[in-house]
């Protein structure tokens, strides 16, 4: 498992105040790896026209409306209650904006169009 402490590319993406150059690169190198990053949810969306699918926006961070660096991670077409594996002491019924968590994932690609790094959740925990 990558973190800002093991690897050095991750460290760096986290803290770019410019990633996108920087996440096409990395999304390359480490699809398929598993990364893990303190982050924030800062939107939730219905995937297409589904009610219980999302696409969920989790930068780095603790505050939705303040990025400060990182990428643009996403989670796309999820299930907050099957997909997401939330563990920990409070696993929540629902997630919202706001909520501060600790993201474990599996790099899935970048979309460059939406300027958006892909992830597919391993493991969620409320923090």
């Amino acid at each position: 498992m990558l973190t800002e402490q093991t690897n050095d590319e991750l460290a760096a993406l986290l803290a770019s105040t410019d990633p996108a150059a920087m996440a096409k690169e990395f999304a390359t190198k480490y699809e398929g790896r598993t990364i893990r990053y303190d982050g924030v949810i800062a939107a939730v969306n219905n995937h297409e026209n589904y009610d219980t699918r999302f696409d969920i926006l989790v930068p780095v961070g603790d505050d939705p409306e303040v990025a400060t660096a990182g990428p643009n991670f996403q989670f796309r077409d999820v299930s907050v209650t099957f997909d997401l594996n939330l563990t920990g002491d409070n696993v929540p019924d629902t997630l919202g904006v706001g909520d501060k968590v600790r993201v474990t994932a599996e790099v899935v690609e970048y979309d460059e169009r939406q300027d958006l790094l892909l992830l597919d959740p391993v493991e969620t925990t409320l923090r």
